[in-house]
């Protein structure tokens, strides 16, 4: 398992079978799944990706576009999305980060994606049916250390969520 920040590919060399497309710029996803469908490049422009008839779909979302939504609690604001923790098997987006600054000064959170109860996409908003006390007293987030099982077992167990490797295991 190799869970890594969404903005770390940016930047990286994307290569075709026959030559260098570009440099990684941002990622796609089904806004349903979570799940990384395509990577935009530097030298394409992303308003072509999302008109091009072939790559259309309504539920098709950049990391780019959503960064930057509203994350709400039953009881306030939680925090703008800043990033995510994707899952480099999968490519499936693990974790939103959260940065709560405005009312949790110098903190960020992880979140699921299987967390949120609903998504206003026009609004750029998403809503979790958590109280902003039992976030705070979820195990701390620290951008700087690397995400370990042992502490997404500890983050699910706080919220009382099955963890996604219980569904992976079963499948096999």
């Amino acid at each position: 398992m190799t869970l890594s920040k969404a903005r770390t590919l940016n930047g990286h060399r994307l290569e075709g079978f026959d030559r260098v497309m570009g440099k990684v710029k941002e990622c796609h996803f089904d806004g349903r799944h979570w799940t990384i469908l395509y990577l935009a490049h530097d030298r394409e422009n992303p308003r072509d990706f999302f008109q091009d008839g072939k790559m259309w779909d309504a539920q098709l979302r950049s990391t780019y576009g959503v960064s930057g939504h509203q994350i709400q609690a039953l009881d306030g604001e939680l925090g703008l999305a800043e990033d995510y923790i994707i899952d480099e098997e999968t490519w499936v987006i693990r974790y939103l980060i959260i940065d709560a600054n405005d009312w949790w000064p110098g903190k960020k959170i992880l979140l699921s994606p299987e967390w949120i109860e609903r998504i206003n996409w026009s609004e750029r908003k998403a809503y979790v049916n958590l109280s902003r006390e039992t976030i705070k007293q979820s195990p701390e987030y620290m951008e700087e250390s690397r995400l370990t099982r042992d502490y997404e077992i500890g983050l699910h167990q706080h919220y009382n969520r099955r963890g996604y490797w219980n569904n992976e295991l079963a499948a096999r």
